[in-house]
């Protein structure tokens, strides 16, 4: 089946036909899911990566992991920087990155949610380019809260 509807195409443009459409299961998951372009720009994100980031779709449309106002940092405190997120690493190798931990502020929060990563290539079916990176992650800061 291919509804590509309010979807995006592959063909010179940021969007892509796979790309999940609102009032589907992207929008009902508990786990965030964020397309970002081959440049690494957001391109959209579902209901739940904007709870779990702080962030409307709006904030965050055309921004990259390298944009520092993530504050993204590893799980021993240390400064996780935006070109080693998991979506640029895909982006850069055109391998899948997974069970990435990584703290993000939440400016809604303001405080540090704790989210296990998962970033997954995508792929142009005619020359298998890359064409974007979809990353999938779950908020897991109750695991990580100090007993």
């Amino acid at each position: 089946m291919n509804n590509t509807k309010g979807a995006y195409s592959s063909s010179g443009s940021d969007l892509h036909p796979r790309y999940p459409q609102s009032g589907s299961l992207f929008d009902a998951l508990p786990l965030g899911i964020v397309y970002q372009n081959l440049r690494g720009q957001i391109i959209s994100a579902n209901p739940a990566a904007e709870k779990i980031l702080g962030l409307s779709l709006d904030q965050m449309r055309g921004v990259t992991s390298i944009d520092p106002h993530w504050q993204s940092i590893h799980e021993d405190g240390s400064p996780f920087p935006g070109s080693d997120h998991p979506s640029m690493v895909t982006l850069r190798t055109g391998n899948p990155v997974l069970q990435t931990v990584m703290g993000v502020f939440n400016p809604t929060r303001q405080n540090i949610n704790w989210i296990n990563i998962n970033s997954i290539p995508i792929k142009d079916e005619a020359d298998n380019a890359i064409t974007g990176v979809y990353s999938i992650f779950e908020d897991i800061s109750e695991l990580k809260a100090p007993s």
